[in-house]
């Protein structure tokens, strides 16, 4: 006598799997997914069309049947198994889940709605100026910046001599002949010791490992997490390590402030990878003197310090869409100008729902500080990293306006010269920073602490 053979209850199985996808659906209907870069999903996703297949819309035949649909095997004994839920994992797929998702509000939306609601926004719109754009002079910044964008197109473009002549011979040894050194690059030390030496020897070899991890990124693919681990954290951490008052962070998990967020849900949930903050034990002072409520910074930081943010740097690996990043930053930039403008207006004025008016785009919103001198809201440095690729714009608020001045290019570490190009942009960058910003706190607080006595 032969066993009976044991066939499997499809029905009944997919009837169970069935109910139970309806229970989660039920309880609960948003499901958030974390996608890489490339993996892109336009808002929250329904649970059930996590597990749908999103394909291109079907032709029918005329008793309904689909006419493109792939044959299915019998299921037969051996053929009688559950077919895998398809998870989004693809580019494709994410876009079908997206169009259906699009009437949804999201803080998700495609880079090129979000640049839209930023261009069309009631209060201070976006204005891009593309700076390598022929005739366009930055004259309505302050002479201070112009001079800082000039030194910094030179640093980029190797017109400047950042690499200590005693790596010449070596740079010529071990450089292919479509990558030779320039002399233009090389620079006799001021002073020749022991300690310059070493200094230089140390950097040198810093520098060398991040340029090899950057080559190891390019070549892997690597998502937005491994560079940064690899490459942009610790390029950005070697390069202002010793210049004092200066302290970068990653704040990759810090929010905006609610009080300082855009009113417009599609451009209310900006972060940004890292932020360069001013450390001052002076403002610190002041800031307690003037108490909790006039905030020092526009993000919720782990110990919420009182170190105001002087330079916003934006990353994305060179899988992902490039246009995320710029969008990112001028959402970021407008939320600190909000806060900056808080901190600046007078106590009786300070009604985040007020919107200025009046001038024309190109004239510089002012604020009123000591003595009755006007002096406009600073301009913010935004630095954005795409891959191998560094580069800064400026914002620049005006009364009608938030104006990005950009790009200037400040290397590639996929060279070891642009890593070198890349490292002295930012060292002159932040010590730019920490000086005009400093200054411009310096001046607020004290105005407000003034404010505060007259009372």
């Amino acid at each position: 006598m032969y066993a009976q053979p044991h066939y499997y209850d499809y029905s009944a199985a997919v009837t169970d799997i069935h109910s139970w996808l309806d229970d989660c659906i039920a309880q609960h209907p948003l499901v958030p997914l974390i996608m890489d870069d490339d993996i892109f999903i336009e808002g929250p996703v329904l649970a059930e069309e996590v597990f749908s297949t999103p394909t291109k819309k079907r032709q029918l035949s005329q008793d309904g049947d689909d006419v493109d649909d792939t044959p299915r095997p019998s299921l037969g004994l051996q053929s009688q198994q559950l077919e895998a839920p398809r998870y989004v994992y693809s580019q494709s797929a994410s876009t079908s889940s997206a169009s259906r998702s699009s009437g949804r509000t999201s803080g998700r939306s495609s880079p090129t709605k979000k640049e839209l609601h930023l261009r069309q926004a009631i209060d201070f719109p976006v204005k891009r100026i593309l700076l390598s754009k022929p005739s366009i002079t930055p004259a309505g910044l302050p002479p201070a910046v112009r001079e800082l964008m000039a030194e910094l197109t030179a640093l980029g473009a190797g017109r400047k001599a950042v690499i200590p002549e005693s790596f010449h011979g070596r740079m010529c040894s071990e450089n292919e002949f479509l990558n030779q050194p320039d002399d233009r690059w090389f620079d006799q030390p001021a002073e020749d010791t022991d300690e310059s030496r070493f200094r230089d020897l140390y950097r040198d070899g810093r520098l060398r490992s991040l340029w090899r991890r950057s080559l190891r990124c390019t070549e892997r693919r690597e998502h937005e997490a491994g560079w940064n681990d690899n490459v942009h954290g610790p390029l950005l951490y070697e390069a202002l390590d010793d210049i004092s008052n200066v302290a970068p962070r990653n704040i990759t998990t810090s929010r905006i402030t609610l009080g300082f967020q855009d009113p417009d849900p599609a451009l209310g949930g900006t972060k940004v990878d890292y932020g360069v903050f001013l450390e001052s034990a002076r403002l610190d002072d002041l800031g307690k003197t003037l108490g909790p409520r006039l905030p020092l910074v526009h993000v919720d930081l782990s110990d919420l310090s009182r170190t105001p943010l002087l330079i916003s740097v934006e990353t994305k690996s060179s899988n992902a869409r490039e246009a995320d990043g710029p969008t990112q930053l001028a959402n970021w930039a407008r939320a600190h100008f909000r806060h900056l403008e808080h901190v600046a207006r007078p106590a009786a004025k300070r009604a985040m729902s007020d919107v200025p008016v009046g001038n024309p785009v190109g004239q510089a919103a002012v604020t009123v500080v000591r003595d009755g001198a006007p002096r406009s809201l600073p301009v913010l440095p935004l630095v954005f990293v795409f891959g191998d690729r560094w580069s800064v714009s400026f914002a620049q608020r005006t009364e009608t306006h938030t104006l990005i001045w950009q790009d200037i290019s400040l290397g590639s570490t996929n060279t070891l010269q642009g890593c070198y190009f890349v490292f002295h942009s930012l060292r002159r960058l932040a010590t730019w920073a920490a000086t005009e910003l400093g200054s411009w706190w310096e001046d607020m607080l004290m105005a407000r602490l003034a404010e505060q006595s007259a009372r």
